[in-house]
């Protein structure tokens, strides 16, 4: 990478000195940045605002944009909101089971959101004081709560209240009485973890100069992730530090494909039973649609990776379900994009290993490598099921990098490790080093290689 690739024209350019911080309150972080509208590239377009994004997986995505309309100003406060709904149960569609023999006689209602406490960063609901039923608005007891499945248990018997010192009858509900359910449901939320991994970029929003009323925005893949753990900025020391780095895993690394474990998404129904992920809280590891995550699609990925050589010993050792490879070894690579353990690697032999705990030197937040563990995973691991595409068509005899060569600005920010664009969401397949091809270097005398090593060496 030489310089920075140029926004392509008609785009407004992203906000300068983001930073993240902590307010100092549960479950919130407060973002700050420079006015867009003072960066000389910006002036020319009339800017409405700046849109937030927050992705809770990695630097690459998937992002999310967390606020309504464009923010006018220079901060924003992300924040966990819990907002109260009242809910009117229709009879077709609100009822889970409605006092059907074969439900044992249970009144379960459905919620349309996920029941949640009012207190707390998202807290799933678990007691009949967190959900209050009015039928006919007459206060009903409530059995219990499955906020897993947005259940709420109805007493359908006798019962006696010691707060209240009253007994409530049994009661019949038909199709013509008003059933209203009101409980807590989770707005936003603001990840809390014991190894949180939140990112967020920010984006420019501005009148279209070619007329009209439509909006532009800054494309997100040209906006740098900001991380709340970075108190400051990165300075060119350290940036120079990190593309020597990278310089080093070019030369002599191993390129492999990185995979990472899905933490939010649509939970995969891979249960033998309805309660089994709520009471046991262990997805099938055998399954074949959230590769034993819990979450449709189980990884995101796969993104291009460099790491560092293979220098460990190949041990087979003789266990109790037979012979296994142990192979297990310590590696580095650049800061991005993101690892957390128990993410995966492939190399280019279709091994699989699993990422062990990850050690991240840094510079007053900033991450300056990764350092961790992989893992010989068997043959027979679910992680084998999960596709690598495009290794199967790879393009010769031309190279294609995922890091491109880009050229300068004199308006725009100089070189980073990053690069510019700072790239989102799963690599293009296809982009598997194979070849080289020098463009600088006249095709009749041009020598070829297959590897970017080679190329390093002798260009």
């Amino acid at each position: 990478m030489s310089g920075w690739l140029s926004i392509p024209p008609g785009l407004p350019f992203p906000p300068r000195n983001g930073n993240v911080f902590s307010p100092y309150i549960p479950g919130a972080w407060d973002l700050r940045w420079d006015d867009p509208g003072s960066r000389c590239e910006n002036q020319r377009f009339s800017v409405v605002g700046v849109n937030v994004y927050r992705s809770d997986g990695n630097d690459r995505g998937p992002y999310r944009r967390i606020n309504s309309y464009p923010v006018g100003g220079n901060f924003y406060r992300d924040q966990t909101q819990n907002v109260l709904v009242e809910e009117v149960v229709h009879w077709e569609t609100g009822w889970h089971s409605r006092g059907q023999v074969g439900s044992n006689g249970a009144w379960v209602i459905r919620t349309q959101y996920q029941p949640v406490k009012k207190d707390g960063i998202a807290v799933p609901a678990d007691s009949p004081y967190d959900v209050m039923v009015f039928v006919n608005q007459t206060a009903v007891p409530v059995q219990g709560v499955l906020a897993g499945k947005q259940w709420v248990y109805l007493v359908t018997a006798s019962s006696f209240e010691p707060g209240e010192e009253r007994v409530y009858a049994p009661f019949n509900i038909g199709p013509q009485d008003e059933v209203v359910v009101r409980y807590f449901r989770n707005q936003n939320k603001v990840e809390q973890t014991l190894n949180r991994n939140t990112f967020y970029r920010l984006t420019t929003v501005a009148m279209d100069p070619q007329g009209g009323s439509g909006l532009v925005e800054t494309p997100i893949q040209f906006c740098p992730p900001l991380n709340p753990r970075a108190v400051e900025n990165l300075d060119y020391i350290w940036k120079e530090a990190i593309r020597r780095n990278n310089w080093i895993l070019e030369q002599g690394g191993e390129r492999v494909r990185a995979f990472t474990r899905k933490r939010y998404g649509i939970p995969c129904p891979c249960t033998f039973r309805e309660h089994a992920v709520e009471f046991k809280m262990q997805p099938d590891s055998q399954c074949e649609t959230c590769f034993g995550t819990g979450l449709v699609g189980g990884y995101e990925g796969p993104f291009d990776l460099i790491i560092g050589p293979n220098d460990s010993e190949h041990r087979i050792a003789q266990q109790e379900q037979g012979r296994r490879l142990e192979h297990s070894y310590e590696v580095w690579t650049n800061p991005y994009p993101y690892l957390t353990q128990r993410d995966f690697i492939v190399n280019q032999e279709n091994e699989r290993y699993s990422v062990g705990p990850v050690n991240r030197p840094s510079n007053r937040g900033n991450y300056l490598m990764q350092m961790f563990t992989i893992a010989n995973l068997p043959h027979s691991h679910i992680v084998y099921k999960v596709p690598v595409e495009g290794t199967s068509t790879l393009p010769w005899p031309q190279t294609r990098y995922t890091d491109k060569i880009v050229t300068g600005d004199p308006c725009q920010f100089r070189h980073n490790f990053e690069g510019q664009p700072i790239p989102t969401g799963p690599d293009i397949p296809g982009q598997t080093p194979m070849a080289t091809n020098k463009e600088n270097i006249p095709q009749e005398r041009q020598d070829r290689g297959r590897t970017p090593a080679w190329e390093n060496q002798n260009y």
